[in-house]
């Protein structure tokens, strides 16, 4: 039977009226899983509040001592300001080995800059910078944290949270908030190597955030252009190693978080590509393929011995990774 327009109104306005009953439910019910959550996982709650004190420290003190970036950090800074304007950046900063090439070559995108843009705009050069580096390190060590506790509980937790306080008391805590690439760069690469792992581990969710963090290396400085992708690659190749017995059904897993990553991929790489399909001149792209493919010349290379040999000083003599030894480890 076919209900009249009044009945229709009245059984619409009883289900609004339930929705409107249902809503403070299940906020209430949202808070106590939430305050269930906090309750049971307090202790870590705790530590990684201890682990992140250091960074909002230093960058507190920064703002409190009136801190400047100068330099190439202001270089950095500048470009950060330009987001979202008519001068918005579409490649990284110049690189320095223009010089070797005799060419113009850039790093190869922006995202830095983008991840800039906001504490800058909002707080000012130094004290923007110094609260968007300062965060985003303190982000890469807690997240990284997160993932070791989903894959192997609390104490891979611990452990990653040692590892990275240490790692930050080795920097300086004028390195925790410094923008200059070989410093801002450390902890996002901390939590490639473990979403790396988490992959390997099966968390294949984690294939897509690890695009994205290699393409904030990559984009950001040359130097990782082959480092990030290796990594990524031996955390695929031990995944799929670890499920030879059903090789066949472990690749077809992989289709739903391949076709992620390659959306985050587009996404994330679209200003670079705008820039080599719409830009002036010679793309940078175009250049850097040329400059690694040898078109214009080669630069000194140190060679692997010579890197072992750093690996090795730093592993087997003291002071190890201690803070006098970060301290000379650029000259």
């Amino acid at each position: 039977m076919t209900k009249s327009s009044g009945e229709s109104q009245r059984d619409f306005a009883a289900a609004t009226l339930l929705d409107d009953d249902a809503t403070p439910v299940v906020v209430e019910k949202r808070a106590r899983q939430s305050l269930a959550w906090l309750s049971a996982h307090r202790f870590e709650v705790l530590i990684a509040a201890v682990a992140i004190l250091p960074f909002v420290v230093s960058v507190v003190r920064s703002i409190v001592d009136g801190y400047t970036p100068l330099g190439d950090d202001g270089l950095l800074v500048l470009r950060s300001r330009d987001v979202f304007t008519a001068f918005n950046p579409l490649l990284g900063t110049w690189s320095s080995s223009s010089v070797a090439f005799g060419v113009q070559i850039n790093n190869p995108g922006p995202l830095l800059f983008d991840l800039m843009a906001m504490p800058v705009k909002l707080f000012g050069s130094g004290p923007g910078i110094a609260i968007g580096v300062g965060a985003m390190n303190a982000a890469c060590l807690l997240a990284a944290a997160v993932i070791a506790h989903r894959v192997a509980g609390r104490i891979a937790f611990l452990l990653i949270l040692l590892v990275g306080a240490s790692f930050a008391w080795s920097m300086g805590s004028e390195l925790i908030y410094d923008v200059w690439q070989p410093h801002s760069l450390l902890f996002p690469f901390f939590l490639l190597i473990v979403l790396a792992w988490s992959f390997a581990e099966g968390k294949l969710k984690a294939l897509a955030w690890s695009i994205a963090v290699a393409s904030l290396l990559i984009q950001t400085h040359l130097s990782y252009v082959y480092l990030a992708p290796l990594i990524i690659l031996v955390g695929v190749f031990l995944y799929l190693w670890s499920q030879r017995a059903g090789f066949v059904a472990a690749l077809g897993s992989l289709k739903r978080p391949v076709l992620w990553s390659v959306g985050v991929g587009i996404v994330l790489w679209a200003q670079p590509l705008w820039q080599q399909l719409h830009g002036p001149g010679e793309s940078n792209m175009d250049r850097l393929i040329d400059a690694a493919s040898g078109k214009y010349g080669s630069m000194p290379s140190f060679g692997t011995s010579l890197a072992v040999r750093f690996v090795g000083a730093v592993i087997a003599l003291p002071p190890w990774i201690l803070r006098s030894s970060f301290a000379e480890s650029i000259p």
